[in-house]
């Protein structure tokens, strides 16, 4: 066992003092169409489910190898569908193939779903299925409205549509009978209120859980390693996440502090983007990471001093507009689970959350001497900023919430 696992671990018992999820071993059946190292909420959704000592089974509609080694560390009993996306370049004919036959394949899965589920002992008067992303839900199809509210779905964008027009799935019956979480306050609101809705969807922030909350761990990749050596001694301020031409704004902010913070390193762990190789070669107090799978990612973390969040509104990937404006980003928590004070953009879903805590500073202006200021003002009362960022962690209890999901799915509370 790796030495972030082991740290996780410790703080997991520390955490989950206290509070429990009551022991049954009835089945819960998580269902997701993408690969699971994608998304990271859902990983600690597992774990939770796992530590509390229930019978889980996880069904992945899209294999991959990275997601067995994720399932094969919690410890998850899973079936991933034995199909899994290919490029052009690696097999012409099989992804021309999979081109002309994607009309049907939602419904193959489908087929493949439920005798799985059968196989697996599913009963449908007791157990619990929770289906993640709406395509998710789509390729259960109505035959779920049988679980009613024992149909748990987990909403983690808003405007999730993928999968609403497909054949055998009645979207209003899904979001009136099922047991609906969102990963934040106002998106709940807004959901319920598009919808029509009786009763407002459970809420349950992308916190990661486990945290290591140690500084400074060991760097498991020796490559990142290297890279993170040359960051001793200096002040860091970190984003995790693509930067992609369009997010100007985001670029400003990091350009702003290369220039006004020149003796601290400004760096950006993820894909990498031509914008990310201009930055390289402008600045040579930035700093990139290539991508690390969760949660060896937090190694990374830890080695930072202040974490950078930057969210705009607009339609992304078909979503409402609104879905950048009440972000729920998990790298605010996993800043946060550090002590790391945050510097971000000034939207409802990071000032109601960062602002309202204390825990970092909201930005409606890049300029260089305005980011540098609030880059010194942060270092310059950095302990009250950390203090407040761990308080603004754990105010947010993980188990409990999916404990009280749980309860009203399986009729035990109203």
């Amino acid at each position: 066992m790796n030495h972030l696992n082991s740290l996780i671990q410790v703080d997991c018992s520390r955490m989950t003092a206290g509070t429990s999820i009551q022991m049954d071993q009835r089945m819960i059946s998580i269902v997701h169409s993408r690969r699971l190292e994608m998304l990271p909420p859902l990983i600690s959704l597992l774990r939770i489910l796992k530590e509390a000592g229930e019978k889980v089974l996880y069904i992945g509609l899209m294999e991959s190898e990275d997601t067995k080694q994720i399932l094969d560390e919690i410890g998850v009993e899973s079936v991933l569908y034995p199909h899994h996306l290919i490029t052009f370049r690696e097999a012409p004919i099989e992804r021309i193939f999979q081109k002309l036959t994607s009309r049907v394949l939602p419904y193959l899965k489908r087929r493949w779903v439920w005798r799985m589920l059968r196989e697996h002992g599913l009963d449908l008067q007791n157990d619990v299925v929770w289906s993640v992303e709406m395509e998710s839900a789509a390729i259960l199809g109505d035959r779920a409205l049988e679980l009613g509210c024992r149909h748990i779905h987990t909403f983690y964008e808003l405007g999730d549509v993928v999968g609403k027009d497909y054949v055998g799935f009645n979207y209003r019956k899904f979001v009136k009978g099922a047991t609906i979480v969102q990963c934040e306050y106002n998106r709940a609101h807004i959901f319920k209120a598009e919808n029509e809705l009786g009763r407002l969807p459970f809420v349950l922030p992308n916190k990661p859980y486990p945290h290591p909350r140690c500084r400074n761990l060991p760097i498991s990749d020796e490559n990142v390693a290297k890279i993170i050596s040359h960051w001793a001694g200096k002040k860091v301020f970190l984003y995790q996440g693509g930067i992609q031409s369009d997010r100007g704004d985001l670029v400003q902010m990091i350009e702003s502090l290369c220039i006004g913070c020149p003796d601290a390193i400004v760096a950006v762990m993820g894909k990498k983007t031509s914008v990310v190789s201009r930055l390289e070669t402008a600045y040579t107090n930035f700093s990139y990471v290539p991508f690390v799978r969760p949660p060896h990612h937090l190694e990374v973390t830890s080695h930072a001093d202040v974490g950078l969040a930057f969210y705009e509104g607009g339609r992304v990937w078909g979503l409402s507009p609104l879905n950048p404006v009440y972000c729920a980003p998990n790298k605010i928590y996993e800043y946060a689970g550090f002590g790391m004070p945050i510097l971000c953009n000034d939207i409802p879903g990071l000032r109601y959350t960062i602002g309202s805590a204390k825990a970092g500073i909201c930005l409606s202006n890049f300029d260089m001497q305005t980011v540098a200021g609030a880059g010194r003002d942060l270092m310059s009362k950095y302990t009250m900023f950390a203090e407040n960022a761990k308080q603004f962690f754990e105010s947010v209890d993980l188990v409990s919430i999916v404990n009280r999901v749980l309860d009203f799915a399986r009729g035990e509370q109203k």
